[in-house]
């Protein structure tokens, strides 16, 4: 049984995401440059929504 929990600020996270998946407007400077950079993007926001629960079920 999977259970799907929506977090609080990931519903208007839509566009970026699209934005992310969207092919570049100029070439990389490095070859999978754009692959770091979404993944540091999406952990860095995973890192947020992680921390932001955290807060609201301790706090």
């Amino acid at each position: 049984m999977s259970t799907i929990v929506k977090f609080p600020g990931v519903r208007h996270a839509g566009p970026s995401l699209d934005y992310l998946n969207s092919p570049p407007l100029h070439p990389e400077p490095k070859p999978g440059f754009g692959l770091k950079l979404r993944w540091a993007m999406f952990g860095a926001s995973l890192s947020i929504i992680v921390m932001f629960t955290m807060g609201a079920i301790g706090g």
